[in-house]
């Protein structure tokens, strides 16, 4: 069976790491579960990776922002890279490259062991060398800004590189054209799998600086279910980036969870133990990875 919770992997060791991005790519990634998103609806992935069209129980006032397919970048084989670049990268270190037509570039995914994490690389067809992050982000395109429909927020886009990685995302500053306050920022990786349009990044940004209210209304079940699904997606991310899947669990993400619930220590074992359940793991080892590294006693 293709999915998630029936092939997990050893994310610290290299090699299997490697082969999973490859089988996400190649077979089209894993099916989540059925969990609860932010608006409050039960959502269920019909398309790999969460990224089709979801199935919602909520109005169109409470959605605000539709779940739509994103298009998929080709993947490009390590034996099919530029000898250059196969020379720098070992096949085990590889994860994943795609081209940049529109600056005759390739952008390489690496697994850094001293991070743990995925490193960015990109890599001139012109000059056969790989590029300095200034001389990446001279690359980038101009910032700009574009009207969201409502015609009552505008959204001012730039980029950033992460200085550890060097990934490069799409940011996303969204101010009121009326007070001119600044009322959320987002952003997405430029060069990952899958994008997404920016408008329906900075309309679940905003619906999410409003989620709060929302949770407030919700019975008990429905608020562990909505903790189950944040946390599912944050070890998968964290996963997917190249760390261990237990780096999803940090003091910041806490802080997070109370900003939405002062008393989500209280909901924690319940979460956790539906999480583990829902991973098929154990739940024992579960609460004491989220304990040592968040600090909190469950």
């Amino acid at each position: 069976m293709n999915s998630y919770r029936y092939n997990r992997w050893d994310r610290s060791r290299t090699r299997e790491r490697a082969d999973a991005w490859k089988r996400n790519e190649t077979t089209g990634g894993w099916h989540e579960p059925v969990f609860r998103n932010d608006c409050g609806s039960a959502v269920r992935c019909n398309q790999v990776w969460g990224y089709g069209q979801a199935s919602c129980r909520c109005t169109p006032v409470e959605q605000q922002a539709t779940v739509t397919s994103m298009p998929f970048r080709k993947r490009i084989g390590h034996a099919d890279l530029p000898p250059t670049v196969v020379a720098a990268i070992p096949a085990e270190s590889y994860l994943t490259a795609r081209d940049r037509p529109d600056t005759a570039t390739l952008v390489v995914w690496v697994i850094d062991p001293t991070l743990n994490r995925q490193r960015e690389r990109e890599y001139s067809h012109a000059t056969g060398a790989f590029l300095t992050l200034a001389e990446r982000h001279a690359l980038c395109p101009p910032n700009r800004t574009f009207a969201m429909p409502d015609g009552r927020v505008t959204v001012h886009v730039g980029y950033r590189f992460d200085p550890d990685t060097g990934v490069c995302s799409e940011t996303y500053a969204a101010y009121d054209n009326a007070t001119s306050a600044l009322l959320v920022q987002s952003e997405q990786m430029c060069f990952s799998p899958a994008t997404r349009d920016p408008e329906d990044v900075v309309r679940d940004a905003l619906r999410k600086a409003e989620f709060p209210r929302t949770y407030a209304g919700w019975i008990v079940p429905e608020r562990i279910g909505y903790w189950v699904g944040v946390l599912y997606r944050q070890r998968r991310q964290a996963g997917e980036s190249g760390a261990h899947e237990d780096a999803a669990f940090t003091a910041a993400l806490v802080e997070q969870m109370k900003r939405v619930d002062p008393n989500i220590e209280w909901l924690l074992p319940s979460v956790l133990a539906e999480l583990a359940r829902m991973e098929m793991t154990d739940a024992h080892l579960l609460r004491a990875a989220f304990s040592e590294r968040t600090g909190i006693a469950i």
